[in-house]
């Protein structure tokens, strides 16, 4: 019945080789208690005797201790336990001592005998149960105690290891609710783009959707990634920049420097796109149409930074990041690295605006990000 119970396979699972030095290691400074006590006293002592006699006892009490931790697991003393079963507990107190007490007979006999010391004299059996039993108690009680205790740090730590996982897979599908906005968003955004060309230039209108083809292929075939290396970042980007450069042609400049040693740096997809997109919007010049946008990417000790500016007359909307694209990110950000990333935009009137993203230097997944 026990071999086969959920409560006996977690009983096998304790660390029975230490358990048992535990006890040794008891048993031997039990004997030096015992050894030196008639010392003391001035009197004689058997040493031999009394150090089989103090290993023998403690050798028992291990014995019955899976039985014990097994009654422990089985009706367990948490949760007010304790008022329903503590006949039980009575119960096995009383029979794991008497138990115990048979044990420690039956050692010593085998001991003795093996020592050459004869047969092993335990007095009267009936008054000797009886005589043990408190101290076996006392030990049978310790055992429960501590394999409660054990079983109550076993039951905390995998409710936090679940809270731990269920934390991961909220945020996971926070990211995941957000990329998802993020793309049709820039699908719209597109749309728009080539619908105001079609009739004018048809051929740029066709290479828009063209490119734009290509850009949503690679994003639907990544559509679940958290975060990319910088160079498919980078990679996207220029599928993007091919769209835009069909409908502004030589009136966008866009320059794009990356610094090689952080190529294979993981940041979150799609985080250069709504911010050049961000920066095509509100970056033209209103007399001559020219839009000027730089990003760069380079490392800062432990930090990557990308940063893109423009050169247009910021205005009050374009600097706020109240913008799809602004908020998307910095919950991106936030979900994906708490404090440890930071967006900061800052403009003037005039002089542009530049956009910093800081996250931090990696090139595995982050365990947040899993």
């Amino acid at each position: 019945m026990l071999a086969g119970s959920k409560e006996w396979n977690r009983v096998r699972e304790f660390p029975w080789g230490k358990i048992a030095l535990l006890f040794t290691g008891t048993g031997v400074l039990e004997f030096f208690y015992h050894a030196l006590d008639p010392i003391a006293r001035g009197h004689g002592v058997d040493f031999v005797r009394v150090f089989a006699e103090e290993l023998t006892g403690q050798w028992a009490m291990l014995a019955i201790s899976p039985l014990i931790a097994w009654v422990t697991l089985k009706f367990p003393l948490r949760d007010g336990g304790w008022k329903r079963w503590w006949p039980v507990y009575v119960a096995a107190g009383i029979l794991g001592g008497f138990l115990c007490t048979t044990i420690i007979y039956g050692e010593r006999i085998a001991v003795f005998a093996a020592m050459g010391r004869g047969l092993y004299d335990y007095g009267i059996m009936r008054v000797r149960y009886f005589m043990e039993l408190p101290a076996q108690l006392t030990g049978i009680a310790t055992i429960m105690i501590v394999a409660s205790y054990a079983e109550h740090r076993r039951l905390y730590q995998e409710r936090e290891a679940r809270i731990q996982t269920l934390e991961r897979q909220v945020v996971q599908a926070q990211l995941e609710t957000l990329q998802m906005q993020l793309q049709p968003h820039f699908l719209f955004n597109a749309l728009n783009a080539i619908s105001a060309i079609v009739y004018e230039d048809a051929a740029a209108a066709d290479r828009m959707i063209g490119a734009l083809g290509d850009f949503l292929r690679r994003v639907l075939r990544t559509d679940k990634t958290l975060e990319v290396p910088l160079h498919e970042e980078l990679e996207m980007l220029d599928l993007y920049l091919c769209v835009m450069r069909s409908r502004f042609e030589d009136k966008l400049e866009c320059t794009v420097e990356a610094a090689a040693e952080i190529k294979d740096a993981l940041v979150p997809q799609l985080i250069l796109q709504p911010l050049v997109e961000n920066a095509l919007r509100y970056a033209a010049d209103p007399e001559t149409g020219r839009i000027a946008v730089a990003v760069g990417a380079r490392r800062s000790g432990d930090r990557v930074c990308l940063e893109i500016r423009d050169h247009g007359r910021a205005n009050g909307h374009a600097a706020s990041g109240n913008g799809v694209g602004l908020k998307n990110l910095a919950g991106r950000l936030e979900r994906l690295y708490g404090e440890d990333a930071r967006l900061q935009v800052e403009h003037s009137q005039g002089s542009g605006t530049n956009v910093l993203v800081e996250v931090p230097y990696h090139t595995a997944p982050l365990a947040r990000a899993v």
